[in-house]
């Protein structure tokens, strides 16, 4: 058997003087590729199993009236999605027992001509309506105690679907998120 140096070094050359090093390097890479592949799919499955769990379906844009945010276009559909999303949440409870209510908008105006600021303010009463509307919904269908657990969130204009395109309807929508903890209980003291 031939020794470590015999087996490293070659006489030929044929290859030219860098290309040990260059194949030593390319196994290093392939190696680090590796761990590192690893290491994101643990990471992955690590926060699969965080603090927040988002429900299967949920509300885009068109299951509410334009400008009537207030109103379900389809009020049976919207009980449907609800139903789905009370199941998932009973299902789940003892370990996400609050649900996050998110609403979103698009950057589109009801109004012709407008300020920055108006537009912001009307898009961020709009997702906060919608995610109200998914509240009462799915409130109704909750014991009490467990209607002490919903959270209404408005993003407003921001944190959309399509960032490419922010007047996308699919950018106006409301989801539904179920989470291990919001706040600390009330008269407790945050450590």
């Amino acid at each position: 058997m031939k020794g470590l140096n015999d087996f490293i070094s070659e006489d030929t050359n044929q290859f030219g003087p860098g290309t040990d090093l260059i194949v030593a390097i390319l196994a290093l890479m392939l190696i680090l590729a590796t761990i590192s592949s690893y290491l994101y799919k643990r990471e992955i499955q690590r926060n699969d199993e965080g603090n927040f769990k988002a429900a299967s379906v949920p509300f885009d844009a068109g299951v509410f009236r334009t400008p009537q945010v207030e109103e379900p276009d389809n009020k049976e559909e919207m009980k449907k999605r609800i139903s789905i999303i009370k199941q998932e949440y009973q299902s789940r409870k003892d370990e996400y027992s609050w649900i996050f209510i998110i609403g979103h908008a698009n950057s589109r105006d009801i109004k012709q001509v407008t300020t920055e600021a108006a537009r912001m303010k009307r898009n961020w009463d709009f997702a906060g309506r919608r995610a109200a509307v998914v509240a009462r919904e799915l409130q109704a269908q909750l014991e009490p105690h467990q209607r002490e657990k919903i959270v209404i969130v408005s993003t407003g204009e921001f944190d959309k679907k399509n960032s490419a395109n922010p007047l996308a309807a699919e950018n106006a929508y409301v989801e539904v998120v179920f989470g291990k903890q919001w706040k600390p209980p009330s008269g407790t003291k945050d450590k």
